[in-house]
This record gives structure tokens, C-alpha cells and sequence, in this order.
């Protein structure tokens, strides 16, 4: 067995029982939206120790920053949409520039914006963000509690020689001095304002009529957005084949457990396993393993006891598609005017 394929199996074992161990806090604890332990799982989850521990520091960071954020905003400003829907757009514009770099903060960036969505979709809907925001850092911390434990039984299980390079640290100084050359970086900066602002137009309307899933939409264009059109298209591609794969193994699974909450842990045990082990690969699909976790946890388990789990299945699948075509579209849009603008200058 060569390096990659063992990298493969170590990933992918420790994607699958961290899931499992979130799994049996979700179902034993039964605290709101216990599923976000099993996301975060996913979503920090990388091949090798260090990559998962940067992942791990920039969700937690992300976490806390997007759920204060958003309390701040709801506490004192819930009713008032239009209030809230600038608010929302001023508060995104510098966590979607940080989530351009091409640097260990880009995912504390993509966290932050992730985190503000989905706790004011939330909070909207209980009508309380204090609780909302403390639930969610609680779920999140859980979900990076289980990782950690797994990880360190794997290593203690599996010793592997320490990798070479710079130390978390050391990159985390280099990702900040990179920040502080921000007025360089025009193209990144209106590219920052345009996710912002697109996501922003996705979010008005569903925080007028609540239709089901509509915040997913949102998530899609932080995921795919960047400053040129080709990028945005391959990992838009990426996030709608990611989401088909999910979607199939997520129906299949609902449709033959269906009533059984706790037999949903062999699909998700086994999808974790497969996603982790195509994340340490060569494959076009080794960048979207955290986003088929994520997207297998959420089919799977949002509103397990509330509503049938097709429903989320097709509003998940549905809202992200929704999602992936809105950001493409307005990448294009600016992307072709800022073109003709050039063109007219020069």
C-alpha cells in the first residue's frame, strides 16, 4: 500500500468514527439542531493532522465571529428587514474578502459568512439568537471535540513520520501579513463586495417568505463565488456533482431507513469513510469530500424527528442548485461589464 492510498484509509477512518462519535452525541443528547456537530465533522476533516488542525482553528474562529455577529445584528434589530438586510451585507464584505485568500484564513472567512447565515436563518425562525448562538458554538465545539478524539487515538494507533514544512503557526503569521496588503487587492476587494452583495439578494427573499431551505441558496454563492468566472465555474461544477452524489445516497437511505433514526449511521458511517478516502486521492473529486460529508449530514439528519427527510433531500438539493446558478450568473455579469468597461477606456 503506497503513502496516498494509506493517507486514504487514515483519512477516511477518521472522517467515519469522529462521524460516529457525533452521531451518538446527536442522537443520546437530543439538543436543537444536534446535526451541526456531525457537519462540522465534515467540513474540518482533511488528509493529514496539520491540514485537519488548521480547518479545525479557522471553523472555530469562523464560529464564534459569525454567531456573535449575528445575535448583534437580531438582538437588536429583528423585524426590521431592511435594517437587517444591510447589516448582513456590511458584515459579509470582509469575511468573503478573507475567504479569496489563498491562505490557511480563506476557510475562517467562508466559516464566518456560513455561521451568520445559517444563525440568523435560525433565529428568525425560534425567535431567539442568544440561544441560537450559544447552540450552535456548543455544536460546533462538540463536532471538533470528536475529531480531536479520533485523531489522536489514529495516532496513537497508526504512528506516522512528521511531516516536513512550516508550523501552523508560521502560516497563520504569513495569512495575516498577506491581510494587511488588502489595498493591492482591488479585484479581490470588488469581487468581496459582489459575493456580499449576492448573497445578500438571495437572503431578502427568503427572510420575507421563509420558503423551505431558501438560506442553502446563500451558502452556495460563499462556496463558488471568486474574482473570475472560470474558477467560479469549475467549483460550481464541483458543488452541484458533490451535491447529486449526495443527494442519491442521502434519498436511497432515507427511502430504506425511513422511522429509524438510529440505522441512518450506517450510511452516513459509510459515505464518511468513502468521502474521506477520495479526499486524500488524485481524483477531480478529492477537493469536494467536505462538501459531500456536509451535504450527506444534512440530507440525512436536519430535522430528523420534525419533517419527512426527503423533503430536506429535495429542498437542500434544490436551494443549492438555486444557489450555484445565481453565483454564477452574477460573476458573469461583472466579469463581462468590467470587460466592456476596459474595452470603452482603452
Amino acid at each position: 500500500m503506497n503513502s496516498i492510498q494509506t493517507l486514504g484509509w487514515l483519512t477516511g477512518l477518521r472522517m467515519a468514527l469522529a462521524g460516529a462519535l457525533a452521531f451518538y452525541f446527536c442522537c443520546a443528547l437530543r439538543w436543537p439542531d444536534a446535526y451541526w456537530s456531525v457537519v462540522t465533522v465534515a467540513a474540518v476533516t482533511r488528509p493529514g493532522v496539520s491540514n485537519t488542525l488548521a480547518k479545525v482553528v479557522a471553523r472555530i474562529f469562523g464560529t464564534v465571529v459569525g454567531a456573535a455577529a449575528a445575535y448583534l445584528i437580531l438582538v437588536f434589530f429583528m423585524g426590521h428587514n431592511l435594517i437587517v438586510i444591510t447589516l448582513y451585507f456590511l458584515v459579509l464584505i470582509v469575511p468573503s474578502y478573507i475567504s479569496l485568500q489563498k491562505n490557511l484564513l480563506s476557510y475562517a472567512g467562508i466559516a464566518t459568512n456560513l455561521t451568520l447565515t445559517l444563525v440568523m436563518a435560525t433565529s428568525i425562525f425560534s425567535g431567539e439568537p442568544a440561544r441560537t448562538m450559544v447552540d450552535r458554538i456548543f455544536e460546533v465545539l462538540v463536532g471538533v471535540l470528536c475529531v480531536g478524539i479520533v485523531t489522536a487515538l489514529l495516532a496513537y494507533c497508526f504512528p506516522q513520520k512528521k511531516a516536513e514544512g512550516q508550523s501552523l503557526v508560521v502560516k497563520l503569521r504569513e495569512a495575516c501579513s498577506e491581510l494587511k496588503q488588502w489595498k493591492s487587492c482591488g479585484l479581490q476587494l470588488k469581487a468581496a463586495i459582489t459575493i456580499a452583495g449576492v448573497a445578500s439578494l438571495t437572503f431578502m427573499p427568503w427572510l420575507y417568505w421563509q420558503y423551505p431551505g431558501g438560506f442553502w441558496a446563500v451558502l452556495s454563492c460563499f462556496f463558488i463565488m471568486e474574482e473570475s468566472f472560470v474558477n467560479s465555474q469549475r467549483k460550481g461544477w464541483l458543488r452541484f456533482l458533490s451535491h447529486v452524489i449526495a443527494a442519491v445516497v442521502g434519498g436511497v437511505s432515507v427511502v430504506l431507513v425511513a422511522g429509524h433514526t438510529v440505522l441512518f449511521a450506517i450510511p452516513l458511517v459509510f459515505g464518511f469513510f468513502i468521502f474521506g478516502y477520495v479526499m486524500a486521492g488524485k481524483s477531480a473529486l478529492n477537493g469536494s469530500g467536505n462538501t459531500m460529508g456536509i451535504a450527506l449530514a444534512v440530507m440525512l439528519l436536519a430535522n430528523i424527528n420534525v419533517q419527512s427527510n426527503l423533503d430536506v433531500v429535495a429542498a437542500r438539493f434544490f436551494n443549492v442548485i438555486l444557489g450555484i446558478g445565481v453565483g454564477l450568473l452574477a460573476v458573469y455579469v461583472v466579469e463581462k461589464s468590467q470587460r466592456r468597461i476596459e474595452t470603452l477606456i482603452h
